[in-house]
């Protein structure tokens, strides 16, 4: 997660800034999702389209995603 001073791309106040892994937006912390490195833009969109990233298994809505390690697949 990278840390920068300006203008936040979603709301235009200064502010320290992070930036979305995913779209590159640099957002104030207000508009950041720490725990998924995420914009809320992104964030809102991955929720919505039911995005799966790499190791989570996809699950309905109503479960609660599962984090996939090393070696729990078998072949």
């Amino acid at each position: 997660m990278t840390e920068l001073q300006g203008l936040c791309d979603i709301c235009g106040k200064p502010a320290k800034l992070y930036t979305c892994w995913r779209c590159g937006r640099r957002v104030c912390e207000k508009h950041f999702d720490k725990s998924t490195g995420l914009c809320v833009i992104c964030s809102k969109e991955k929720r919505e389209k039911g995005v799966v990233e790499p190791g989570q298994l996809f699950v309905p809505s109503s479960e609660k995603p599962t984090t996939v390690k090393p070696g729990d697949i078998r072949k």
